[in-house]
């Protein structure tokens, strides 16, 4: 059921942050705050998945690291999604021609 959840999570975060940068315009604010959530989906998504897992003995984490996985992934997020809309809208255009 962690695993499911941590499915859940996952996707829900990312796909309403993606729906942020599908947006007109992409202020500040807004890309913050979906990179936040996106970062925070991926790090419910692998700490949910790693408390899903049973081993002995168990998973023993350092604050540092946690706290920098943490960065890292809403760090990541705030580029993908800022890519992500810098593409959409200002990137080039692929039509497919018909044979």
């Amino acid at each position: 059921s962690l695993t499911v959840l941590s499915l859940a999570i996952a996707v829900g975060c990312s796909a309403f942050a993606l729906w942020i940068v599908c947006k007109d315009e992409l202020p500040w604010r807004r890309l913050l705050s979906g990179a936040l959530l996106m970062g925070a989906g991926i790090a419910a998504m692998h700490y949910l998945g790693m408390a899903a897992m049973r081993m002995a003995p168990g998973i023993v984490y350092d604050a540092k690291w946690f706290a920098l996985s943490i960065v890292i992934a809403v760090a990541a997020s705030g580029a993908a999604l800022w890519i992500t809309y810098r593409l959409r809208h200002d990137g080039p255009r692929v039509a497919f021609s018909r044979p």
